[in-house]
């Protein structure tokens, strides 16, 4: 996935991707606890390399 594609994927999922400043991107504080739960993800990111949605 290019750089180009990845930024397309994140502006089309608003609703998963937040906007963080400086403070609360290094506190950690929105992340998702774990390393579970990347499956659907790569699917989705997937998906919408084949079909743009």
């Amino acid at each position: 996935m290019s750089q180009k594609q990845f930024d397309a994927y994140v502006n089309s999922r608003p609703e998963k991707f937040i906007i963080q400043n400086r403070s609360e991107n290094r506190s950690g504080r929105f992340e998702k606890p774990g390393v579970d739960g990347l499956g659907p993800i790569k699917t989705d990111m997937e998906t919408f390399l084949k079909t743009g949605k």
